[in-house]
């Protein structure tokens, strides 16, 4: 195919240049030890390249407090050989009770990530979090959770620490609604972000696949 200075010129716009009226040869011999062109490319592919590196980091992230979340409430939804049951047979709630603060440090984890990402899509999934904790406010007063304006939760230790069995089993366990919606919401949130995450990547890998055969054919006038 013939490389043409219109050719060129389309080029030049897309890498954010003006389109020069000169012929093709000028145009490639001109600055840069000839590589005005494929150096501007270099540039806009540098710039996109950085963009993708922070959206993989911000996903990376977004899935891993999500999905660390969900591992945390789920060791409260086990069925055999529960957490709870391991509290009744023992008569000590210290591993019950450890593991819900881990819970609700995972749950402002996760909707502080949410929140400063600013997407709609994460803005909605942090208010579905808090909506749900709205939901059990009630319920997790009574072992000294208390939801705060912000949406996240705080820990009364000596509450929590002195909450009967029971209580804590139905706040928590899966008989109540807390854990089950929490869970929930926190698996979309973490395959919402590996999901882009694949996206993006791909994006990545395509778009330097592209350069690389730029650079490989800038001289070449056939094409």
């Amino acid at each position: 195919m013939r490389v043409t200075t219109q050719m060129v010129n389309n080029s030049a716009i897309k890498a954010g240049l003006s389109p020069r009226q000169t012929s093709l040869l000028n145009y490639i011999n001109q600055g840069d030890g000839g590589n005005a062109l494929v150096n501007a490319i270099a540039k806009s592919n540098t710039q996109n390249g950085s963009t993708n590196v922070l959206q993989r980091k911000n996903y990376a992230k977004t899935e891993e407090a999500a999905r660390d979340l969900q591992e945390n409430v789920n060791v409260l939804l086990e069925s055999r050989n529960s957490i709870f049951e391991r509290a009744a047979e023992s008569g000590d709630i210290s591993e019950l009770v450890k593991q819900i603060k881990k819970t609700v440090e995972a749950f402002n984890d996760t909707i502080g990530i949410l929140e400063a990402d600013g997407s709609a899509l994460n803005c909605f999934y942090a208010e579905s979090l808090k909506d749900v904790a709205e939901e059990s406010k009630a319920l997790l007063a009574k072992v000294g959770i208390t939801l705060e304006e912000n949406g996240t939760l705080s820990v009364d230790k000596e509450v929590l620490g002195s909450a009967d069995l029971e209580t804590l089993e139905a706040v928590f366990g899966k008989d109540g609604s807390f854990s089950e919606k929490t869970t929930f919401t926190a698996g979309r949130v973490a395959d919402n972000a590996s999901a882009h995450l694949d996206s993006v990547s791909n994006q990545y890998t395509q778009s330097g696949d592209l350069y690389s055969q730029i650079l490989a054919r800038k001289f070449d006038k056939k094409g």
